[in-house]
């Protein structure tokens, strides 16, 4: 089909060719934007293979009006706010700040523990060879990290979380 365009080479500006088409110039923009019409160069058309390929967006498109397009990308996008809403009730959806916030408060929890490690060694008698202290030093940071490690990661909720926030706001709104 294409030899056929290129047998019958005519060129027209996008004046003559808006009008061949019977729209407006900002429209034929817009199918050319969207690669829908495709230009020869600068303000030159061929009117036959701009033709050709209106008629066939006019088909594709045929029954639907801008309307309808816009009403089924609208219930498409209600459609997938209502399954990110499902999925954040059953816990399947973690946003980045609470995210964050759970592991700051686990780096504060490393950060306090082995900080408290020369505390915890000042009162253990040291011997004077480098080894044993290596010893005693390696397992009281072992405990250390066992400790942490024995929570579960269960880290305690900040009081501003966002579960917190909506169970608030429910009960606010929740009839009496």
């Amino acid at each position: 089909m294409d030899e056929t365009f290129e047998e019958m080479a005519v060129e027209c500006s996008t004046a003559e060719l808006a009008k061949y088409l019977n729209i407006t110039q900002k429209q034929l923009r817009t199918l050319q934007q969207n690669g829908v019409l495709k230009r020869i160069g600068h303000n030159r058309w061929n009117p036959t293979q701009c033709a050709h390929l209106y008629i066939k967006y006019l088909q594709e498109s045929q029954g639907q009006s801008n309307f309808e397009k816009y009403r089924e990308q609208h219930m498409k996008a209600k459609a997938e706010v209502a399954e990110i809403q499902a999925m954040e009730l059953k816990g399947e959806v973690a946003y980045v700040d609470e995210l964050h916030a759970e592991y700051e408060d686990l780096v504060l929890q490393l950060r306090t523990k082995l900080l408290q490690l020369p505390r915890r060694l000042s009162t253990v008698s040291v011997p004077r060879e480098s080894r044993g202290r290596e010893i005693i030093w390696r397992r009281a940071l072992h405990d250390a990290l066992k400790e942490i490690a024995s929570d579960d990661g269960v880290v305690k909720p900040r009081k501003n979380s966002r579960k917190r926030k909506k169970a608030a706001q429910k009960d606010r709104t929740a009839p009496s």
